[in-house]
């Protein structure tokens, strides 16, 4: 009984039977490569029959298979039928804080589909932003050091088929590195307070008691990646009193306090004479 033709499916197992006219020492081939036993091939031989079982069937199992017996051999085609590719588990919206890691992760129906991860329309390609990882029919991608601007719509694509899901990276909390110190300063100079936040970027107000401050020839504001300033010019005694600076619902105050110059005789008294009366 020569071996036939078969078909099966991929992931499936596949086993290629022949039968002797009589108890003899077989090989078995794929194309011109001998085969030898392992995780996936197993030779079965009891009496005169022989088998090939071939396990864990991929799209590269496909091929002639040949059984030699003393210069006698029988040949058959395996074809192996490929299974479109399905994501068993889906993508999940995540949400994380800004400067920790997020991981997306999805399940195919296969280990050995290929898949694209994209952000948008873009895809992604691994460095030290994303890491792409992959166990088994497990994808993953990870995505370090979350900025704001992270959040979006992420998808891993394998042929026609994709699953997506949105990521939301939540903004720390602004904070005052470092505060407003109360300044003393002479009348007529000009006064600068200055605070750090622990963020670049953030809008701040700056505030005269419960006046809010605009720029102008009095005050300017000036901001450099953490770092805000307000310079109070041409100071009068009137512009004494609490400034603050005020970034989402943190906030810092400090008193600046101005010095009047001692009064002085521009013009000192001169003598004169006048005759009486």
């Amino acid at each position: 009984e020569e071996l036939k033709n078969t078909e099966v499916m991929e992931g499936e197992t596949a086993t290629l039977h022949c039968r002797l006219s009589k108890v003899a020492q077989v090989e078995w081939q794929k194309g011109h490569r001998a085969i030898k036993p392992g995780d996936k091939y197993q030779m079965k031989q009891e009496g005169p029959c022989a088998e090939l079982v071939i396990q864990d069937l991929e799209e590269t199992d496909s091929g002639d298979y040949t059984c030699t017996c003393s210069g006698q051999k029988t040949t058959a085609t395996l074809t192996v039928k490929v299974l479109p590719t399905l994501f068993t588990k889906t993508l999940k919206d995540e949400e994380a804080m800004e400067g920790k890691t997020a991981t997306l992760r999805c399940e195919l129906n296969k280990a050995s589909a290929a898949v694209e991860w994209k952000k948008g329309h873009k895809t992604l390609k691994p460095g030290h932003k994303y890491k792409m990882r992959r166990e088994g029919a497990v994808a993953e991608l990870v995505i370090h050091a979350l900025e704001e601007s992270d959040s979006g719509s992420y998808s891993c694509v394998s042929g026609d088929q994709q699953t997506m899901a949105s990521l939301e990276v939540k903004a720390l909390p602004v904070l005052f590195k470092e505060g407003l110190k109360n300044r003393e300063a002479v009348e007529g100079t000009t006064a600068t307070l200055h605070c750090e936040m622990t963020r670049a970027g953030a809008e701040v107000k700056w505030r005269k008691g419960s006046q809010t401050l605009k720029p102008s020839n009095k005050y300017r504001m000036k901001q450099e990646g953490a770092e805000a300033e307000l310079l109070i010019r041409d100071l009068q005694a009137e512009d004494t009193g609490d400034y603050t600076c005020v970034c989402g619902d943190q906030k810092t105050t400090a008193v600046l306090t101005v010095h009047a110059l001692p009064a002085r005789f521009q013009e000192e008294l001169k003598s004169k004479e006048a005759t009486e009366g």
